[in-house]
């Protein structure tokens, strides 16, 4: 299949939100308890220091606790609504807006700044080229326009 520059780029950024929009939907079948703040942390990532905390949530008779980044959560929080999968209640979230969409926000900021800018950026990809998608690998081959 042939498509244009502009074709890609639509169809790159449709994928990305299908893929956010998929994920977000498994979700809604989530069930929500109350979670016990027991403390607040500072996590060691790769760069910088990340604030956490640690949550502890009852599901039927098991307790969890796991750790989530703090997203606004102050320090006098002693309760949290902890968003989990009831067929696997060890995978789970705060149940707020930034909990629920922060890290597809960013990554979405992020996917569109980069795609934007190799799709503008002349001299990158040529203004007249083609792209040639297939099932076969290579799935992606440009055809420039001299």
């Amino acid at each position: 299949m042939r498509v244009s520059k502009f074709q890609l780029y639509l169809l790159l950024a449709g994928c990305f939100i299908i893929l956010c929009l998929l994920y977000q939907s498994f979700w809604l079948f989530t069930k929500t308890t109350t979670g016990k703040v027991l403390g607040f942390d500072k996590g060691e990532s790769e760069y910088d220091v990340v604030d956490v905390m640690n949550v502890s949530y009852v599901v039927g008779e098991k307790e969890y606790t796991d750790f989530f980044l703090r997203n606004g959560v102050k320090d006098t929080a002693r309760q949290i609504q902890v968003e989990y999968f009831a067929f696997r209640p060890e995978w789970s979230r705060i149940d707020s807006f930034t909990g629920n969409w922060g890290m597809l926000i960013a990554l979405g900021v992020f996917f569109f700044i980069s795609l934007t800018i190799i799709f503008l950026i002349p001299g990158l990809i040529h203004p007249n080229a083609t792209f040639l998608l297939s099932k076969r690998f290579p799935f992606l081959y440009i055809q420039g326009k001299k």
